[in-house]
């Protein structure tokens, strides 16, 4: 199993306990230590708590992402993104931006990206994609 970073939409099945979902996560907190989001996940479930003004999930989620790795998105990635957005552009295939940022720090840090949206991060030439669910 090579490090992953879960996105945004595999965060629920997990914190509703979905058993596959589970299963791959301890095997990756036993391999390594820790499981990883990016900033950019961050930032998506933080608004969504900020909007509805769940405070207690905001404590929750930060206490979560305390006991893993929030990774930032560096210069390196931002640079990978701009690649990345430029050929979707030029393909006429765009992906929305925060995916985008996402792909370029999975693949700036060599990482799988964990998501439920494979067919549509499957555009992005060299990103690993799996979907845990299934």
């Amino acid at each position: 199993m090579n490090p992953s970073i879960l996105d945004t939409d595999m965060l629920m099945p997990l914190f509703k306990g979905v058993p596959s979902v589970v299963e791959r996560v301890r095997q990756h907190r036993d391999l390594y230590g820790h499981l990883n989001i990016t900033i950019i996940t961050y930032y998506e479930v933080m608004k969504g708590h900020e909007y509805v003004g769940a405070l207690d999930r905001q404590k929750l989620f930060d206490e979560f992402c305390g006991l893993n790795n929030v990774i930032p998105l560096e210069q390196a990635a931002s640079r990978r993104a701009a690649q990345v957005y430029a050929d979707l552009r030029r393909r006429g295939n765009l992906i929305p931006d925060a995916d985008i940022l996402i792909a370029g720090i999975a693949l700036a840090g060599d990482y799988v990206l964990v998501t439920q949206n494979v067919k549509h991060f499957q555009r992005v030439p060299g990103l690993r994609v799996e979907n845990w669910l299934s």
